[in-house]
């Protein structure tokens, strides 16, 4: 690989907000929770506004990538603890989605605070 595409960590950390602020990013974005199945439980943490996407499902995930991209959206991705969403970042960057963010913490993070 081209060491010149890797993504740093300060443009991985630019790309994450506090709980708080994606909370008020979700109304009008494309929400996903990047977390396996076994991680997720069956629930996600936004109240039926996310949507399931493993990562490992490349054809679910491009339907949601490109409804952002299509509807003009930003998309906002949470997984576990905020570490996954590095590998996410990179297919987003190729994608040439612009406009996204991530959960800082992740949904463990979540489940230790209460929501806004």
């Amino acid at each position: 690989m081209n060491p010149d595409a890797f993504i740093s960590d300060s443009k991985f950390k630019e790309h994450f907000v506090p709980l708080s602020k994606f909370e008020t990013l979700i109304k009008g974005s494309v929400l996903i929770d990047v977390r396996h199945l076994k991680e997720r439980r069956g629930n996600g943490l936004f109240l039926l506004a996310d949507k399931s996407v493993p990562l490992d499902n490349s054809k679910k995930l491009d339907r949601y990538l490109n409804k952002a991209l299509k509807e003009n959206k930003t998309l906002l991705a949470y997984d576990d603890s905020g570490k996954e969403v590095r590998w996410l970042q990179y297919y987003l960057e190729q994608k040439g989605i612009k406009e996204y963010y991530f959960m800082e913490g992740g949904a463990k993070y979540y489940s230790y605070h209460e929501p806004q």
